[in-house]
């Protein structure tokens, strides 16, 4: 590994840090909001040395507070080492940084919020929820607002029947040659409808064949078993 990035400096990140300067690996430490005195007070002495566990970091280990001063590095491995209160801090730094390479997260699966314990999971799923919903009320405003001028159905003053139905009873004959007027409106005034809606429907019919030969075979793989 070239370069590794640990995202907050708290007692798991600490330990992690210390065990790859062991290892001679270049570091690069991204404090949160919390670390910004610790590691000023770092960053201001000759020796490296963390007041705390008394851990000594070599000069391969670098800290930094801004992450403006690391985010046009590339690294090989991103560590979130933060504590639970520090987990949306982290993820704001990862959308900043959009790294590519692995990322390894050694934060505890909790995370308080409202004075409440949820498990990481259930907290995101959470989230997730609310934009869900979020999206699909505002789709249904929009939607409820485009229909919310449309004409009644059947009604006669209606575009649709004072232009359109007129023109194809009135000359589809002449303009197409066909003298039924369905055949006419779906072969030719809509044909590039009717070839979208027959792509659907064949797409539509390929899946299935391919779902109930792939059941075919798994059934013919079972007995075989």
């Amino acid at each position: 590994m070239n370069k590794i990035l640990i995202l907050g400096f708290g007692v798991a990140s600490t330990a992690y840090i210390s065990l790859l300067d062991h290892n001679k690996k270049k570091v690069s430490v991204l404090g949160t909001p919390f670390d910004l005195k610790k590691i000023s007070s770092l960053n201001a002495s000759h020796i490296k040395k963390d007041k705390k566990s008394g851990l000594v970091f070599s000069n391969n280990v670098k800290f930094y507070n801004n992450i403006e001063e690391i985010i046009k590095s590339k690294y090989s491995l991103v560590v979130v080492g933060v504590n639970s209160n520090g987990i949306l801090w982290a993820s704001q730094q990862l959308r900043l940084l959009k790294p590519s390479c692995p990322i390894l997260i050694l934060t505890k699966g909790l995370f308080k919020s409202k004075n409440k314990i949820y498990k990481l999971s259930d907290f995101f799923k959470q989230k997730n929820k609310l934009i869900a919903l979020i999206t699909v009320s505002l789709t249904a405003a929009a939607l409820l607002y485009a229909t919310s001028d449309m004409p009644y159905v059947g009604d006669p003053n209606s575009p649709v029947q004072t232009h359109v139905a007129s023109r194809y009873i009135e000359q589809s004959g002449s303009e197409v040659g066909i003298p039924n007027i369905v055949t006419s409106v779906l072969a030719s005034y809509r044909g590039f409808d009717t070839l979208g809606e027959v792509a659907v429907v064949f797409t539509a019919m390929i899946a299935v064949l391919l779902l109930l030969l792939r059941r075919e075979e798994d059934q013919e793989i079972d007995r075989e078993k």
